[in-house]
């Protein structure tokens, strides 16, 4: 999908479906052909013309409702138009990708950036849903899972109850709890001081 912006200095860029698009005159128009070009050249998106809007004004008030209820925080990131998610289990970006406008979840890397990501520091998650609503189930899910098996890694050799290792596993489980609730408080936090996230 391409983004298209005139010359003035606002540094906003729009879609093409825009309205203030057809304000613009074609000698001014100057064309990103992805969002990331855009965004890398310090432009922003406005919320009336970011895909992911469209999918937010439909949901707004049951998810905020389930959000509220399951003690995971959302806000529209315009910088990069997309929707930031902040849970027990790390922060998401859920984005708008491709022509027919599909929505693709991201999870934040535990171990940085990688090279050749799609979204820098993030990595896709191989579920597909259609909804922002179903994406934030499978979010409070994960979550669970994770408070449940804190240490998974796909082991096969599992230690048997009381034994040294499932005492020290155990030790070890309880840590990666207590850092990850620290570590949620103080970015839901630092987001409600930021102004990202009400009150």
């Amino acid at each position: 999908m391409c983004y298209i912006c005139g010359k003035s200095n606002n540094k906003i860029v729009h879609t093409p479906e825009c309205r203030y698009v057809k304000m613009i005159q074609e000698k001014n128009r100057k064309y990103f052909y992805n969002a990331k070009k855009a965004f890398d050249a310090g432009y922003v998106q406005r919320k009336y013309c970011a895909p992911i809007k469209g999918y937010l004004d439909r949901e707004e008030k049951k998810l905020e409702q389930y959000c509220r209820a399951n003690g995971v925080y959302y806000y529209f990131n315009s910088a990069e138009g997309c929707l930031d998610i902040i849970s027990k289990s790390g922060k998401w970006k859920i984005i708008v990708n491709g022509q027919r406008y599909f929505i693709w979840l991201y999870h934040k890397n535990s171990n940085g950036p990688q090279e050749g990501e799609f979204v820098p520091g993030y990595h896709s998650q191989k579920v597909r849903k259609s909804t922002l609503m179903g994406y934030m189930e499978y979010i409070v899910k994960h979550d669970q899972f994770r408070d449940r098996e804190p240490l998974y890694d796909h082991r096969y050799h599992i230690p048997s109850k009381g034994s040294k290792e499932w005492k020290s596993d155990k030790r070890r489980a309880d840590q990666i709890r207590r850092s990850n609730s620290i570590r949620y408080v103080k970015e839901v936090l630092n987001n409600m001081t930021l102004g990202n996230i009400a009150y």
